[in-house]
Formats: C-alpha cells, sequence, structure tokens
C-alpha cells in the first residue's frame, strides 16, 4: 500500500473500555462486544473481563485486567476506494484503485481470511470489465511488538458504482 499516515492510537484505562470502543485486545484490533467490571474484592483491585471480536478476522478475543491497567485504543479506518484495474497471481488478488484526491494505492487479498471480498472483486470485475466498482477497505492497526504497530487492511465489500456513466 501507499505511505498513508498510521492510524492514530491512544490508551485508555480498562476499567473505561465501553461496549462498541475500539481496542486492541491479545494483540488484535477488535470492537468491543462486552465489558464485565467486578467491584474491588479485599486484598485486591477491580477487575475487567473484556470480551471483543477482531475487526480484521471476526476471531473472539478475551482479557481479564485490573481497571487500572493501560490498554490502546484506536480509531477504525473505513474508506471507499474506485476500482481501476484487479489482477490475480497465484490466487492472490491485486488491486488498483484511486482514493478521492485521485491518488493510486494497491491493496492485495488474503487467500487465507475468509472475509476478504478481494477473490469475488476479481471475479466481478473480470466478468464485467465494462463496469466500475468501489471497494470499500477497512484499515487497523496490528501489535507486533510491545510497542510496535503495523497497520493491517481487509477488503471488507464491493459495489458496482452506479455514479458512473
Amino acid at each position: 500500500m501507499s505511505s498513508e499516515k498510521q492510524i492514530p492510537r491512544q490508551p485508555i484505562g480498562a476499567g473505561d473500555v465501553k461496549k462498541s470502543n475500539f481496542v486492541m485486545l491479545k494483540n488484535r484490533p477488535c470492537k468491543i462486544a462486552e465489558v464485565k467490571t467486578s467491584k474491588t474484592g479485599k486484598h485486591g483491585h477491580a477487575k475487567a473481563n473484556i470480551t471483543g471480536v477482531c475487526v480484521l478476522t471476526h476471531q473472539k478475543c478475551n482479557e481479564v485486567h485490573p481497571a487500572s491497567a493501560s490498554l490502546v485504543a484506536f480509531s477504525l479506518e473505513k474508506l471507499d476506494y474506485l476500482v481501476s484495474d484487479v489482477t490475480s497471481s497465484d490466487g492472490v488478488a491485486k488491486i488498483s484503485a484511486l482514493d478521492d484526491d485521485n491518488n493510486e494505492v494497491e491493496f492485495y487479498g488474503q487467500p487465507n481470511n475468509e472475509l476478504c471480498q478481494a477473490k469475488a472483486l476479481y471475479e466481478a470485475f473480470s466478468a464485467a470489465p465494462d463496469k466500475q466498482f468501489l471497494v470499500t477497505v477497512v484499515r487497523a492497526p496490528v501489535q507486533i511488538g510491545d510497542n510496535d504497530f503495523k497497520d493491517e487492511q481487509l477488503i471488507e465489500s464491493f459495489r458496482e458504482d452506479k455514479t458512473a456513466k
């Protein structure tokens, strides 16, 4: 992908996490589905039991933290691009597209991720080369080290561009 700015991340206390927040759990970008907090015990701290679903793979993640623990919150980026070309090599679709400023960006399909719509986009694009398509891409950070992140994307969906002539 082109040299885009990294997705902003900020610290959030485990006790402040709410349903529908986007937080890193098990090094994956998750949308929080459920938060249960326990009261302070005789010898301990309040605990937050946090369950989320990874926005890139839809895998369920669960972590338990003291309410005072610091987690990483992030902003999910979901953008539409105008598809200019789709090719496939060794089962991996490569999508060339234009952003709102007419800059060319490239995305690669993830054949091992059943949520990735790159293969279906390739088939639709090949079957109807005279039609224009819009692709929706989700970007989120993935933790790869202690304080090291890399942004990953998922080709979430596509549709025919009805405004094109």
